[in-house]
């Protein structure tokens, strides 16, 4: 989760699952992304989407996904995690 107006290094890139460009601004973010792009569960990836709702301020999440089964699926292929897959979520690598 970052600021929406984060004035940081910004790495972008075309990734095969994501609709427009992909920013990530970390290396943890990077990697993540070609491992979600690898999950052949994962059928769409959203970058930096706005989180509403939040009395903080504004923010934004890393990725958001959109499984291919919407129940039961784990990350099995990408990584050997065992874990769920959530909607909107951030891994320490």
């Amino acid at each position: 989760m970052r600021k929406k107006n984060f004035k940081g290094r910004c790495e972008k890139r075309m990734i095969e699952k994501c609709g427009e460009v992909c920013k990530t601004y970390d290396a943890i973010q990077y990697a993540y992304a070609d491992l979600l792009q690898a999950n052949n569960g994962i059928q769409e990836i959203r970058c930096n989407v706005l989180l509403d709702g939040l009395d903080a301020g504004e923010y934004t999440s890393d990725f958001v996904c959109v499984k291919s089964q919407p129940y039961g699926l784990t990350t099995g292929s990408a990584g050997g995690l065992d874990e769920p897959l959530r909607g909107i979520f951030r891994y320490r690598l």
